[in-house]
């Protein structure tokens, strides 16, 4: 009796745990194929960022910078995404292997295309330099070639119940015409000799206006223009002064002022035109001077002269004193005070007005007045009526 009984409950353990493995497996099955159905639109997604990068490769010149940058900030935004889209696909791969293949794949495309615009900002900014452009290129190239093996390896590495059931895709970004050691060389050679290509920063500044405003200037230099008149008899030379308007554009912004030029002629008077980019800023050696007050405040006219947009732009006055009641010129009497501001953002070609804090000064001293915006500098001598 007893063993009959052990012969049906070795009966019913059996008929469960078969149930339990037969709806395991098809389960299992119907997961995987789920999965790289979950993945096809992903792998297509990333192929057709390949364009971008061929674009930038092949048409380097035609594109010019803007169209490469905007190219290149397509292929790594796009690259981005697809990580984090892989990364919350919330569906589990047939094994931890496909899982971490595939996400080598797209972390190792994203490495690539953000090593190809860093390697092309090295061969056109400001501190270009093809050499070291090559080497990021060459790290590129690798990234990219490893990212076409690692798919491979990802697909072999799928159950043959999942390749049967879906088709995938294939995907490729590693072209050897574009990517070889010579090829990267030629094209880095490319982008360090085209002048059209490369980023010019220049921060210059326009104007500097006081508060309160200079009551006159002293110590101007001075400019004589000759006219020479001859006859049969006599030959007379006077010494006349001319002065002419000059105007200088600087994209986004046009200032004008007089100067003196000089004129030569011999019946006629006629002048030249002189240019300058530091209009309304007293010419070096001359002196401001200013009615008895306690701070002076100073407005600065910036425009950005490059071709690239400029950030965090600091604007920064100092106003060091250098000769007080009997003191001659030069003898410091102190540090120099400082105020700044930062401009957030200015747009290639545009030109933009900054007031900057008031600086604390003394009735009777003179100062020397630095102002500066990037690497350039403007130096104004100051005299503060004495109260």
């Amino acid at each position: 009796m007893l063993a009959g009984v052990c012969l049906v409950v070795a009966i019913v353990i059996g008929e469960v745990t078969a149930d339990v493995v037969n709806s395991a497996g098809p389960a299992s099955v119907m997961s995987d194929r789920t999965y790289a159905v979950a993945v096809v639109p992903i792998i297509d997604e990333s192929t057709s960022l390949l364009p971008w990068l061929t674009d930038v490769r092949t048409h380097t010149l035609s594109l010019g910078r803007l169209g490469i940058e905007s190219a290149l900030g397509r292929l790594v935004t796009g690259s981005t995404d697809l990580q984090q889209q892989l990364a919350n696909l919330g569906i589990p791969a047939p094994s931890t292997r496909t899982a971490r293949l595939l996400t080598s794949v797209f972390a190792t495309r994203t490495a690539g295309a953000r090593a190809v615009a860093g390697g092309i900002a090295l061969a056109i900014g400001p501190n270009q330099s093809s050499k070291l452009a090559s080497a990021r290129l060459m790290t590129a190239a690798a990234d990219i070639e490893r990212s076409d093996s690692d798919y491979r390896q990802f697909v072999a590495s799928l159950p043959s119940y999942v390749t049967r059931y879906v088709a995938l895709p294939a995907s490729q970004w590693y072209q050897s015409d574009q990517w070889s050691s010579s090829a990267v060389g030629q094209f880095a050679t490319l982008l360090d000799s085209t002048p059209a290509l490369r980023v010019r920063e220049s921060l210059v500044i326009l104007a500097v206006a006081l508060s309160p405003p200079a009551l006159r200037l002293s110590g101007l230099p001075t400019t004589t223009t000759t006219t020479t008149t001859t006859s049969t008899s006599t030959t007379s030379t006077t010494t006349t002064s001319t002065t002419t308007t000059t105007t200088t554009t600087i994209p986004g912004a046009t200032t004008s002022s007089t100067l003196p030029v000089t004129s030569t002629s011999s019946t006629t008077t006629t002048s030249t035109t002189t240019t300058t980019t530091t209009l309304q800023i007293p010419p070096p050696g001359s002196v401001s001077w200013f009615q008895p007050t306690s701070r002076i405040s100073v407005q600065v006219v910036i425009a950005n002269a490059g071709d690239v947009p400029a950030s965090q732009v600091k604007v920064t006055a100092s106003l060091t004193p250098v000769e007080s009641g009997r003191h001659h010129r030069g003898t410091s009497q102190g540090p120099p005070e400082s105020v700044g501001k930062v401009v957030m953002a200015l747009a290639a070609g545009g030109s933009l007005d900054v007031t900057l804090p008031p600086l604390a000064c003394k009735p009777g001293d003179r100062y020397d007045l630095s102002v500066r915006v990037g690497k350039e500098t403007e130096t104004l001598t100051l005299q503060v009526a004495a109260a």
